[in-house]
């Protein structure tokens, strides 16, 4: 029985969160993945049979997106890595997951053009999308934790 009695801390204190575990993270993102497959996977084997076979290949591509998104957010868990170290590690992990699904999916063509195009598409969106998550993290998130 754990007899430890929390002490009330001092709101000038701070605390120092110790970086987490390989096996943590690992198991993190395997849950995180796992729920994105679970509810992503669902939906695409709900629609086989009722659907063109390029819909569910689009299905299954929008799948290892979703799950490749879900597992990589833990390198945001990891305490005293920069935001550009983990933007860089993160922007590395969905190249080589999103950027191959996007071929996977039949939304562009296997030529250079096509991996030219997609690659553009890839690289507008991840600016987009991180552009909005670090504006949610410095202006709604950040401050939050700030006041404690």
């Amino acid at each position: 029985m754990n007899t430890h009695i929390s002490q009330p801390r001092n709101r000038n204190t701070t605390v120092t969160k110790s970086a987490p575990s390989s096996a943590k993270l690992l198991r993190d993102a395997c849950l995180r993945g796992g729920i994105a497959l679970v509810i992503m996977g669902g939906i695409t084997l709900s629609m086989v049979g009722n659907n063109s076979a390029a819909t569910i290949q689009s299905m299954i591509a929008s799948t290892i997106i979703s799950v490749a998104v879900a597992a990589a957010t833990v390198i945001y868990d990891i305490p005293g890595w920069s935001l550009k170290k983990q933007s860089i590690v993160h922007t590395f992990a969905m190249f080589v997951t999103v950027y191959p699904a996007i071929f996977l999916g039949g939304w562009a063509p296997l030529t250079f053009q096509g991996a030219l195009m997609a690659f553009g598409i890839f690289a507008m969106c991840g600016l987009v999308l991180w552009s909005i998550g670090a504006a949610v993290f410095i202006y709604i998130i950040n401050p939050r934790q700030k006041r404690g």
